[in-house]
């Protein structure tokens, strides 16, 4: 039994959620959401494997995430939501012969993080089945991430010699994006205002 979540450390005042050592929210976050399948017996063999617990995800993978959740609001604001197909037969033979040739070159010294990302997004656009497609996905994103904090650690040590720093450079970069959207918007609604005439 426990007085406190394991997950976020806030009192725990129920019987049932101090023998589980998890509060009510935190055990609905564990939960996958409705139409979602749960981890396969591989990914749990996995999980038993290698137990993660949540403060063990480094500062700068949640700084990458922090920016990918900020361009996912910025996307949202300037397309809505998005419910495009999933792939056609057609996408599916194409990505799965770039998926099988990117697969070779990742095999040779030629291969890059570039080379690498595309082998992952040409797998997912491979698969016709939304499980599928979801779970190769999962794999871009990180495959992404990863990519990223190798960025990050190449022009801390290049150019930097401190992550502050590029975690700055990056925080300019995305103002110069927010600009770009608001300049964007401003034009939209301009030529709007054009044909409405």
């Amino acid at each position: 039994m426990s007085a406190t979540c394991q997950d976020c450390g806030r009192p725990l005042l129920d019987p049932e959620s101090r023998a589980a050592g998890r509060g009510p929210v935190c055990a609905a976050k564990l939960r996958p959401p409705r139409g979602r399948r749960t981890a396969s017996p591989d990914q749990l063999t996995f999980l038993e494997q290698h137990p993660m617990d949540q403060n063990e995800q480094t500062e700068q993978t949640a700084a990458v995430l922090a920016e990918v959740a900020a361009e996912r609001v910025r996307q949202d604001a300037k397309w809505g939501e998005q419910n495009h197909p999933h792939v056609s037969a057609l996408d599916a033979g194409m990505a799965t012969e770039l998926a099988r040739e990117f697969r070779e070159v990742n095999a040779t010294d030629d291969r890059s993080w570039h080379t690498i990302l595309l082998e992952e997004a040409y797998e997912a656009g491979a698969e016709t089945d939304p499980v599928r497609i979801r779970a190769e996905l999962i794999q871009v994103a990180a495959t992404a991430v990863v990519q990223i904090e190798a960025i990050d650690r190449a022009l801390a040590d290049q150019e930097h010699g401190d992550i502050d720093d590029v975690m700055s450079g990056s925080e300019r970069y995305e103002q110069d994006r927010a600009d770009e959207f608001a300049h964007d918007a401003a034009d939209d609604a301009a030529n709007a205002d054009d044909a409405g005439r």
